[in-house]
């Protein structure tokens, strides 16, 4: 949220399990972000889901450290950039 309270032009994407998906809905509905967030359920870990696309940044967190695809997500992640 830190994003979307930096400046009113970003937009983000939240691409995320359905649990992790529906707190962050909760918590940026009542911070009054809902209008410039978007989400993408889906498993991460599952390199048969297409990523994303046509991003300016791509934010990786804590299955970073603890993942062995790694390479494989920083390869998605590279591919979905602008």
């Amino acid at each position: 949220m830190a994003c979307v309270a930096y400046d009113p032009e970003v937009q983000i994407t939240i691409f995320d399990l359905p649990g992790q998906v529906a707190r962050a809905t909760k918590n940026i509905t009542e911070a009054g972000y809902i209008d410039r967030v978007s989400f993408h359920v889906n498993n991460i870990l599952d390199e048969s889901i297409p990523f994303p696309k046509d991003f300016d940044a791509i934010w990786m967190s804590q299955f970073w450290t603890v993942s062995p695809k790694r390479r494989s997500f920083l390869s998605s992640a590279a591919a979905a950039r602008h």
